[in-house]
């Protein structure tokens, strides 16, 4: 929905922050918003059409549905926690990204994922070609940081069988 709004220059409704308009642009915006509050009605699941549906503007239904779905509730909660334990390693993809979406839902709940939090969900669910390095990391002392055991994951030797995509954001 963003690209539609970024199309017609309305992402002051998604963003809250309206530009500043002469006379003409402000009519012209005004009428652009009414009718963007049907077009958003159109683009929202049934379920959830009710929210939206006494809304005058665009920027009222937009702002209905973000308070709706920003709200940090439990069932929220724990949908998004269940997304993390429930994660699967993908060898050819960057480690990084392997729990970064669910770690970023997390977030917008307010719920903080810590680094120790993060590495046993990484370890438990690397995919079975890196048991090996995963018992060499558990078998370390003291325990190795994030940042080491992602290194060590990079360069394993489990990537004789398997291609791991190495980036830069690795290490970070």
């Amino acid at each position: 929905m963003m690209g539609a709004l970024c199309t017609i220059s309305m992402t002051g409704i998604v963003t809250g922050k309206i530009p500043a308009l002469n006379l003409e642009e402000r009519k012209n915006w005004d009428r652009s918003d009414g009718m963007l509050s049907g077009y958003i009605y159109r683009r929202v699941s049934d379920g959830y059409q009710y929210l939206v549906e006494e809304c005058e503007t665009g920027t009222a239904a937009w702002a209905v549905l973000k308070a709706h779905f920003k709200k940090s509730t439990i069932g929220n909660q724990m949908i998004a926690h269940a997304a993390f334990y429930q994660v699967q390693h993908e060898p050819d993809c960057p480690i990084s990204r392997l729990l970064q979406s669910t770690k970023q839902k997390l977030a917008a709940f307010g719920v903080q994922i810590d680094n120790t939090k993060f590495k046993n969900v990484l370890l438990m669910h690397l995919n079975d070609f890196f048991h090996t390095v995963c018992l060499s990391i558990l078998a370390q002392s003291p325990e190795p940081d994030l940042a080491k055991i992602k290194e060590m994951l990079a360069r394993s030797t489990a990537t004789d069988s398997v291609t791991i995509k190495s980036e830069d954001a690795l290490a970070a």
